[in-house]
């Protein structure tokens, strides 16, 4: 068994305890279960139906089968349920913890990275001024060669910013840029078939109302359908 000390929002000094067993396999309801259903899975190994009488036994074990089934599914839920809710209040008190954590890391990178694209705007259109600049002197250069005068003087370049580091070091770690390929789709008309895939719940609902679907295959085969007797 385990034993969760769950901590009373009004009082911090008690704790409420819940006992969950962890263990059912050493339950009394678990072993009993256990020898029916083995007991079951033997039955049904060695039956061999070969008359119309052969279908009621298999009738009435599909019926245990059935209801044993809802039971062990009810039994299970018993031991998990109590965990899954004691796990949803744990997921939700941190999520109230960690999401102005997880914002400031939003916040923060994204302003670093607003930073770093401006700087990198700004390097290119000094570049950008620079390259015209040095176009436009080459273009007075050869028109002053061609009507002989003296070359004139080169261009005043602006000062062009350093490229923006790849990895920043401090003493508390390092943060480095990198690009990460996106994608979206543009003409879903012209992406192979093998990139798509069919919703089977869509596919399902056509196919339980009877319609049919362009290139999907409709059939039929047989299942038994088998419903248990309520024993009030």
């Amino acid at each position: 068994m385990l034993s969760i000390a769950k901590p009373n929002n009004n009082v911090k000094e008690e704790t409420m305890e819940a006992t969950i067993i962890v263990h059912p396999e050493n339950e009394e309801a678990y072993q009993k279960l256990s020898v029916q259903i083995e007991g079951l899975a033997r039955i049904a190994k060695s039956r061999v139906i070969l008359t119309a009488d052969d279908l009621k036994p298999a009738t009435d074990d599909l019926s245990l089968i059935a209801q044993l089934h809802t039971e062990l599914e009810a039994y299970r839920k018993s031991f998990t349920q109590p965990l899954l809710v004691y796990k949803a209040e744990i997921d939700e008190t941190f999520k109230l913890l960690s999401e102005p954590l997880v914002e400031a890391n939003k916040v923060t990178k994204q302003k670093v990275l607003a930073f770093r694209a401006e700087e990198e705007r700004k390097r290119q259109e000094a570049e950008a001024i620079n390259r015209e600049k040095q176009e436009l002197a080459e273009r007075e250069r050869k028109l002053a060669e061609e009507k002989g005068e003296a070359a004139p003087a080169e261009p005043e370049l602006v000062d062009v910013p350093l490229e923006p580091t790849g990895r920043i070091r401090t003493d508390m770690g390092l943060a480095g840029q990198r690009m990460v390929k996106k994608w979206e789709v543009e003409d879903i008309s012209q992406v192979p078939a093998m990139y798509l895939s069919v919703e089977a719940g869509k596919v399902n609902k056509v196919v339980k109302a009877g319609g049919s679907i362009p290139g999907i295959r409709i059939w039929e085969e047989p299942t038994l359908a088998v419903t248990a007797r309520r024993h009030d």
